[in-house]
């Protein structure tokens, strides 16, 4: 599912437990945009951020892990505290990047459910791609 919302735009899949979006995931997923929005002006271009989180309003109650950067956040529900964002960022772009490749399949086992966001460029980012 896709959707944008305050000029931001979010992709999730369904969960794979319960066959829908997850809505406890696109809330956290929104409020971490919140926080890196407000650690914009203070945080240098390349900042990131990674770490877990319980998704307590989820009916699973499932753990979830996420990187975030000024560009793009994803976050992977349904795994363990100490799941390889690399692996689990290959599952991403194969499904939700439109240049997105096949890959070997990894030992890890699939989210139960993932969301990426793309933060909207801020004026001093669009000069610097331009």
């Amino acid at each position: 599912m896709i959707w944008t919302k305050n000029n931001r735009t979010f992709a999730e899949t369904q969960c794979l437990i319960t066959g829908k979006p997850c809505p406890a995931l696109a809330r956290m997923v929104d409020r971490l945009a919140d926080a890196m929005d407000s650690a914009r002006t203070v945080t240098a271009a390349d900042f990131e951020i990674e770490g877990s989180a319980q998704l307590a309003h989820c009916g699973q109650d499932c753990t979830a892990v996420y990187r975030a950067n000024h560009a793009r956040i994803r976050m992977f529900a349904g795994v363990a505290e100490t799941a390889d964002l690399d692996v689990m960022n290959l599952y991403a772009d194969a499904m939700m990047d439109p240049e997105g490749q096949g890959f070997p399949a990894p030992d890890s086992a699939p989210p139960c459910a993932m969301i990426e966001l793309r933060l909207p460029l801020v004026a001093h980012q669009v000069q610097a791609a331009a």
